[in-house]
């Protein structure tokens, strides 16, 4: 039987592709693998090309090829696009134009409602909040933060100043960790101390500096308000600003 041009069957990956397939011979009993002559498909799951026998692919299954976790979940992607979420042990009757793609734990669903009500109470206090979404990671820049008196941008006195903080995958299982500054935000003419070069470059202009900084007893909760969020954890900052050094 002719193989299906494979370029009708296609995946999103949050916008990443990679190109990387099994074995030819790589034979197995749950309908991949075995040679050319034998496959009625080549599925590309997460970008990588897949040969497969069967008329039929469950979730798992799926989520086995791509190598995660089917708890993860599943998106089907249809010739126009169109994303729907397999339930899990729903089996899927392949036709052209069917592809598939991983949904992140964090990336979609319940991290991106996170990351709109957190938006949402951030801007309550800072309205001219910045937030950009790139490489899985979200990024916020407040402009015109506070500063305590002494600290200077080059030998200028200066009352506030841009920040910058980060939000990973793990949000908000997990706290933020430190937040940035310009490179060139001094106290009295000296670089505060525990400062460093930022683990990773921000996706906003200019050049900045990372200081180190932690709240104690984080503790998030379904609801933001209910518990730890990123309004709380901003204000923090004022209190490592205060501190001068």
């Amino acid at each position: 039987m002719a193989k299906p041009n494979s370029g009708d069957l296609m995946m999103t990956m949050d916008g990443h592709a990679a190109k990387a397939a099994l074995p030819p011979d790589h034979d197995r009993k749950d309908g991949s693998g075995g040679s050319d002559k034998e496959q009625k498909y080549f599925l590309m799951v997460e970008g990588q090309e897949f040969p497969w026998s069967s008329d039929t692919i469950s979730t798992e299954q799926i989520a086995q090829l791509g190598g995660w976790d089917a708890a993860q979940g599943v998106i089907e992607v249809d010739d126009q696009n169109v994303e729907r979420t397999l339930a899990p042990g729903e089996v899927v009757y392949i036709k052209p134009g069917h592809g598939f793609g991983k949904k992140h734990k964090w990336k979609r669903g319940l991290m991106r409602l996170r990351i709109e009500q957190e938006l949402a109470l951030l801007r309550e206090r800072y309205a001219d909040i910045q937030h950009i979404e790139h490489d899985g990671e979200d990024w916020f820049l407040i402009p015109g933060y506070p500063l305590a008196l002494g600290w200077q941008i080059g030998a200028s006195a200066a009352e506030s100043s841009s920040v910058v903080f980060q939000v990973k995958a793990d949000f908000p299982g997990a706290p933020p960790y430190g937040f940035l500054i310009p490179a060139d935000l001094n106290f009295r003419g000296s670089h505060p101390n525990n400062a460093s070069d930022p683990p990773k470059p921000p996706p906003f202009p200019g050049a900045w500096r990372h200081l180190s900084w932690s709240v104690d007893d984080w503790s998030a909760k379904s609801e933001p308000q209910k518990g730890s969020n990123l309004l709380a954890w901003c204000r923090s900052f004022a209190t490592r600003l205060q501190e001068g050094e």
